[in-house]
C-alpha cells in the first residue's frame, strides 16, 4: 500500500530567513555605515519585495490566490534579475549616464511593474493608480493644459529615470528607508517583543484610569506612549485599542466615542518624539537637517495635540458625569513604574547619541543592542534567541509595506523631477490664492486631507512637499515650517472620513460604524487641525526664534487650544449654547496669529467668557436651591 507523504510548505521558513537576513544586513549597516546609496538601496528593494510578494497575497479570492501564489516565484525572479543586474553593472551604469540599451528598458519596465503590484498590495489601489496617472503625464505632458503641459517623454527616458538614476525608484524616500526607517521598525517591534507596549499600558492606566473619565485619559497616554515607537496609527489602534476601548465602553462612553478617542489618541503617535511617523525621516532628508531637529521642532505641536485632545475629553467627562475607575481596582503607579523603567533607558539614549551628534541609524543600532542588555535583567522581559529571531522577521513583515511606498513614491518625484512639474503647480496654487498665506495654506490642508485619505501619510507628505511646499515657501512660510504643515495634515488624515484608516481599525473593535467614529473622531480632533495654523503663525511653537518667542507662542496657544475645546465639548461648568461656543471660538482663533493686538483681543474675550460662565452657574445655583 502506498503511502502519499505530504509535500512540506518551505515557505514559512524562507520568510523567516528573508526577513532575518533582511534585519542582520541594516544592522550591519547601521553600526558600520551605508553602501553607496544606489548599492544600499538596490539591496534593500532586493530582500523588501521579495517578501512583500511572499507575505501579502495578490488578491482575498482563494482561487486567485491559489493561482498567483505559483506565479509569484516568477514575479520573485523578475526583482532578483532587475536588482542582480544593477549590482554587477553599477560601475558601467555610472559611467554611461543618458544612454540606455534595450535590455535595460525592459528591465526597467519590469521593475516599475513589479512595485506598482506591491504597493498595491501594501496600500490598496490608490497609490498605484496616482503613481501611473504620473507616469502618464511624463509620456503624454504635450497634451496636456498649458498650465501643466510639458515635453512628451519616451518609454525609454521614462524607464531610464526611474531605474538607472537615484531621482527614480531609487530616490531619496528608498534611501530613507533603506538607512533609517527599516531601522527604527526593528527597534519598536523589537521593544513590544520585550513587553513594552504591556508597561505604557499598565504605567498608564496607573496614572490617570481613577481620575474623571479616566479610561479616555489612559488610552491618550498609552497611545502617546506606545505610537511613538510604532509609527503607525493603525497598529497603534489593534495593539492599544483592544484594552482601552471595551473599558472605556464598560465605564459610560458610547461605542463610537470610545473608538474615536483611541482614533485620535493613536493617530497622534505619528506626531510623537522620538520616533515618529516614516514621513518624519524623509522630511529630514528632504529639507536637510538631523533627525533630531524634526524631533526637536515637533515636541511643543505634539504636546498640544495631546493636551487639547486631554481638555476636550476632561470638559466631555464632565458634561457627561463619567467616572474614573477606583483606585483600588488598579496597580499601584509607582509599583508599575518599578516593573518596567528600564524601558526608558533604550529611549533616552536613543535621544541623547542623536542629540550630540551621531547619525540617526548608529543610534537606534546602539539602542537597540541596549535594549536587548536591559531586558536580560528581568525574565519576563528576556529576548530568548526564539523571540529576538521572530522579533526581527515581525518588524521586516512590517516594514514592507514602508518600503513598497517609498519606492512609489520614488516614482512620483522622478516624473516631477523630469518634467518640472512641480514648478508648475506652485505657480498654480500662489495663483489660486492670490498671494494670501492664509488661502494658500488653507488649499494646501484640503489638498493633504484628500491625498492621505487615499495613501499612506509618508506617501502624502512626499507628493505635497514637492508640489505644494515650495508655493508656501515663495509666499515667505520658512521651509521647516511649510514641511512641518503638509507633514501634520497628511497624519490627520488618518482620522478623516470616508478613508480614515485608524477610525475603521478601531470600529471593527467596538463592532460599530467606520463612519460614525470618523465623524466623531473629527469632533474630538477638531482642535487638531487648527494647530498647524499655530505653528504657522507662531514659528516659536516649533523651536525656531528666541527663548521669550517660544514661551509666548506656547502659552498663547495652550489658552487657545483650551478655549476650543470648550468650544467643541460644549461645556464649561455648565452646558453651553450655541452663542457661547461661537464666542468661545472666536477667542482661540485670535490667537492664532502670534500678534500682540490680536492675542490681547482673545484673551480678554476669553477672560470675559469665562467669568460670566462662572457668574452665570452660580446664578443658576442659587436660584435651584431657593426654589
Amino acid at each position: 500500500m502506498d503511502i502519499l507523504m505530504p509535500k512540506k510548505d518551505f515557505k514559512p521558513l524562507v520568510i523567516t530567513i528573508l526577513c532575518v537576513s533582511a534585519a542582520l544586513f541594516h544592522l550591519y549597516t547601521g553600526i558600520f555605515g551605508s553602501f553607496v546609496g544606489a548599492i544600499q538601496r538596490s539591496i534593500h528593494l532586493a530582500f523588501m519585495l521579495p517578501i512583500t510578494f511572499l507575505v501579502l497575497p495578490a488578491s482575498k479570492n482563494d482561487k486567485i490566490r491559489k493561482i498567483t501564489d505559483k506565479t509569484d516565484i516568477l514575479l520573485i525572479a523578475g526583482i532578483l534579475v532587475s536588482m542582480i543586474y544593477l549590482l554587477v553593472n553599477y560601475n558601467t551604469i555610472i559611467k554611461k549616464i543618458g544612454m540606455i540599451t534595450n535590455l535595460e528598458v525592459v528591465l526597467g519596465w519590469v521593475l516599475i511593474i513589479l512595485v506598482l503590484e506591491a504597493v498595491r498590495r501594501a496600500t490598496g489601489n490608490v497609490l498605484p493608480a496616482i503613481a501611473l496617472i504620473f507616469i502618464l503625464y511624463a509620456r503624454f505632458g504635450n497634451i496636456m493644459p498649458d498650465i501643466i503641459a510639458t515635453r512628451g517623454y519616451t518609454w525609454s527616458r521614462i524607464a531610464s529615470q526611474m531605474y538607472l538614476t537615484t531621482e527614480g525608484i531609487f530616490g531619496m524616500p528608498l534611501g530613507v528607508a533603506a538607512n533609517y526607517i527599516v531601522l527604527f521598525v526593528i527597534f519598536g517591534t523589537v521593544l513590544n517583543a520585550t513587553g513594552a507596549g504591556d508597561f505604557f499600558m499598565d504605567l498608564s492606566f496607573s496614572a490617570t484610569a481613577w481620575a474623571r473619565g479616566g479610561p479616555a485619559k489612559s488610552s491618550i497616554l498609552a497611545s502617546g506612549l506606545f505610537g511613538s515607537i510604532s509609527g503607525s496609527a493603525v497598529a497603534n489602534v489593534i495593539t492599544t485599542g483592544t484594552f482601552t476601548i471595551p473599558i472605556m465602553i464598560k465605564t459610560g462612553y458610547k461605542p463610537e466615542h470610545a473608538s474615536a478617542v483611541e482614533t485620535v489618541a493613536s493617530t497622534g503617535g505619528l506626531i510623537m518624539p522620538p520616533i515618529m511617523g516614516t514621513a518624519a525621516f524623509i522630511m529630514a532628508e528632504m529639507i536637510g537637517v538631523p533627525y533630531i531637529s524634526i524631533v526637536k521642532a515637533a515636541i511643543i505641536p505634539a504636546l498640544l495635540y495631546y493636551i487639547s485632545l486631554f481638555f476636550t475629553l476632561d470638559f466631555l467627562a464632565q458634561k457627561q458625569k463619567l467616572k474614573g475607575i477606583p483606585r483600588s481596582e488598579l496597580k499601584s503607579f509607582k509599583e508599575t513604574l518599578k516593573s518596567g523603567y528600564e524601558f526608558f533607558i533604550p529611549l533616552i539614549l536613543l535621544i541623547v547619541l542623536m542629540s550630540i551628534g551621531w547619525s540617526a541609524a548608529r543610534s537606534v543600532t546602539i539602542s537597540i543592542g541596549s535594549l536587548i542588555l536591559v531586558s536580560m535583567f528581568r525574565p519576563n522581559h528576556r529576548l530568548t534567541i526564539k523571540r529576538f529571531i521572530q522579533a526581527l522577521e515581525d518588524s521586516m513583515k512590517g516594514a514592507v509595506t514602508v518600503s513598497a511606498t517609498c519606492a512609489t513614491a520614488g516614482i512620483i518625484i522622478g516624473v516631477v523631477t523630469l518634467t518640472g512639474l512641480g514648478l508648475s503647480l506652485s505657480a498654480a496654487i500662489i495663483q489660486l490664492s492670490g498671494g494670501m498665506i492664509m488661502l494658500a495654506l488653507a488649499l494646501t490642508m484640503i489638498c493633504s486631507l484628500i491625498l492621505g485619505m487615499g495613501m499612506p501619510s509618508s506617501a502624502a507628505y512626499i507628493v505635497l512637499a514637492v508640489l505644494a511646499a515650495p508655493a508656501l515657501i515663495k509666499l515667505g512660510v520658512s521651509q521647516l515650517t511649510a514641511n512641518f504643515f503638509i507633514f501634520y495634515f497628511g497624519v490627520l488624515s488618518n482620522i478623516t472620513p470616508p478613508v480614515a484608516l485608524a477610525a475603521y481599525a478601531a470600529a471593527s473593535l467596538s463592532k460599530t460604524s467606520a463612519m460614525k467614529v470618523g465623524w466623531t473622531a473629527v469632533r474630538f480632533g477638531i482642535v487638531a487641525f487648527i494647530i498647524p495654523y499655530f505653528f504657522v503663525y507662531g514659528p516659536g511653537l516649533l523651536m525656531q526664534g528666541s527663548f521669550l518667542i517660544i514661551v509666548q507662542n506656547l502659552i498663547t496657544s495652550l489658552i487657545g487650544v483650551w478655549a476650543l475645546s470648550i468650544a467643541v465639548a460644549g461645556y464649561f461648568r455648565r452646558t453651553i449654547n450655541v452663542l457661547e461656543r461661537i464666542l468661545f471660538v472666536i477667542a482661540s482663533l485670535l490667537m492664532i496669529e502670534s500678534h500682540f493686538v490680536t492675542d490681547a483681543l482673545g484673551i480678554t474675550l476669553l477672560m470675559s467668557m469665562v467669568v460670566y460662565m462662572i457668574i452665570s452657574t452660580k446664578r443658576k445655583v442659587l436660584k435651584e436651591r431657593s426654589i
